[in-house]
């Protein structure tokens, strides 16, 4: 190979230099238990509440992310979606489901490539790389992998 392959496809080893080097490679934080794993990927619409509604009380506001274990979902008198998710083995509540993507739900993959490509700068990487760790079979990881690789 010559060192013209490697320009022109420099940003593609960048980010794979960026997802293997030993700063990258942390600890995996387990799932909590009962129920279908998600991750929130848009903090906007993360408030954890009491109820399924808009004006149930305020439990926490969840950080993009966080790993969830998604119990049943129930729609509300406006039509949003809301899921019971446990938290923790002690800590359970309701959160929009907009909020989340799963990666055994058909379509989240496409949802959430729809959202990096609306987002900007730090966003734009750290939903990207929520991407690259959760949705491994999906088939728009090489065009995430770009965007990554662009962004970084």
């Amino acid at each position: 190979m010559n060192i013209d392959f490697f320009r022109r496809h420099q940003p593609i080893f960048l980010c794979l230099m960026l997802a293997f080097s030993p700063a990258m490679i942390v600890a995996k934080r387990r799932a909590p238990a009962g129920g279908r794993v998600a991750v929130v990927v848009d903090e906007r619409l993360s408030a954890l509440r009491t109820t399924p509604d808009f004006y149930g009380a305020l439990l926490r506001r969840m950080s993009r992310g966080a790993l969830v274990a998604i119990r049943g979902e129930k729609r509300n008198r406006e039509g949003v979606v809301f899921c019971r998710v446990n938290i923790s083995s002690r800590t359970n509540g309701w959160i929009q489901r907009d909020a989340l993507v799963s990666p055994v739900r058909i379509g989240d993959d496409a949802k959430l490539f729809r959202l990096i490509k609306g987002s900007e700068d730090f966003d734009r990487i750290v939903r990207a790389r929520l991407f690259l760790d959760h949705f491994t079979s999906s088939g728009l990881r090489p065009e995430v992998l770009m965007i990554y690789a662009q962004a970084a």
